[in-house]
Order: structure tokens, then C-alpha cells, then sequence
């Protein structure tokens, strides 16, 4: 009897650290594929459609899919500051990346293209100075 009771204990416990491990292994494989289906911040800059639609409809599928916790996780701070400010959102420098996302996917969800692309392009500025004839130049270029 007593050795009966051990064998179910063990079986238990087994069973009981086999499904723990098959919980990590799923929790990693979602990781995993939050991370390649997210849409690189560098490729909504360089997007050059009209109102950015086709990384607007890229961030689209992506919300649908996986939702708030991806999208907090994906993107850094300044980055959704940037994606809020495109999307015409004030924010303020004390939001955290939840509060931020919160408040940005549903406008994402809803709008039909990006109303302030601008935004999100990546501004490249070289300043040069002409000693000989006293003038400065400033070139401000949009970085691809």
C-alpha cells in the first residue's frame, strides 16, 4: 500500500513538472512569433506610401492579432511616443509603455491611414561651416 502511494505521488509530480514545461515551451514559441510578425520601426519610416497605409495596415494586423502585451513589448518608449504622436495623440513623457499602448491601439484599430506621418520619418542634418565666407549650412534629409 504504502509503495503504491509512492508510485502515484512520483506519477503526479511527474505529470505536474511535464505540463509546467509544456506551459514555458508554448509561452516561448508565442514570444517567438510576436517577434517576427512585428513591424520594424525603421521599416514604418522608410515607408513612403501615401499616410503610411501599408504600415498602417501592417500595424493593424498586428494589433488584431496579438494585442496590448505584444505591442508593449515590440516597440520601445520613444518609439511609441513617435507612433502616438503620427496617430495625433499628446502624450506626455511621464506615460509608460502600457498607458501609451492603451491608448494608441484602439486609434490604430479605427483610423483608415496615419494622419500625421510625418512623424515617424527619420530626420538626417549636416551642418557644415565655410570659414572663408562666413556662412554656415544646414541640410536637413529625410534618412531612409
Amino acid at each position: 500500500m504504502l509503495v503504491i502511494s509512492k508510485n502515484i505521488i512520483l506519477l503526479n509530480f511527474r505529470l505536474k513538472k511535464t505540463a509546467e514545461h509544456r506551459k514555458i515551451v508554448l509561452q516561448r514559441k508565442q514570444a517567438m512569433e510576436e517577434r517576427k510578425a512585428a513591424v520594424p520601426f525603421s521599416e514604418i519610416a522608410a515607408d513612403r506610401s501615401s499616410g503610411k497605409v501599408t504600415s498602417h495596415v501592417r500595424l493593424q494586423q498586428y494589433v488584431e492579432k496579438f494585442g496590448e502585451r505584444a505591442s508593449c513589448k515590440v516597440f520601445t518608449k520613444p518609439q511609441l511616443q513617435t507612433l502616438c504622436k503620427a496617430y495625433g495623440l499628446q502624450v506626455t513623457a511621464r506615460a509608460n509603455k502600457s498607458t501609451l499602448t492603451k491608448e494608441l491601439l484602439p486609434l490604430i484599430k479605427e483610423s483608415a491611414r496615419m494622419p500625421h506621418p510625418y512623424h515617424t520619418d527619420q530626420l538626417e542634418s549636416r551642418v557644415s561651416v565655410d570659414d572663408n565666407q562666413e556662412r554656415i549650412t544646414l541640410r536637413i534629409s529625410i534618412a531612409n
